[in-house]
């Protein structure tokens, strides 16, 4: 009775991941076909900001050398530490 039950139950999952198998199969030809009727995408390309050149500053590593906003303190694309931009000596007096 158990060996009956479990050869029951192998068999239904096998019968489950082949009609889960052919589903997918059948969805992937039809994307495929829809792709070259339609074209490789439907979304225009991302608009991407201008560069601005007085907003962004360069990383100081030499293998990275990426452009970044002014105000990252840390490079997007090494993590390396950006310098301060606005580094000021200040001297401070004190009043009595």
């Amino acid at each position: 009775m158990h060996v009956m039950f479990f050869s029951l139950l192998v068999f239904a999952a096998i019968i489950i991941t082949a009609v889960i198998f052919v589903f997918w199969l059948v969805v992937t030809i039809i994307r495929g076909l829809a792709r070259l009727v339609v074209g490789p995408g439907l979304k225009p390309p991302p608009v991407l900001p201008p560069h601005d050149p007085q907003n962004t500053r360069r990383c100081v590593r030499d293998s990275c050398r990426s452009i970044n906003p002014a105000e990252a303190r840390f490079c997007r694309r090494c993590g390396q530490r950006l310098d301060d931009p606005h580094h000021v000596a200040v001297r401070r007096v004190a009043m009595f």
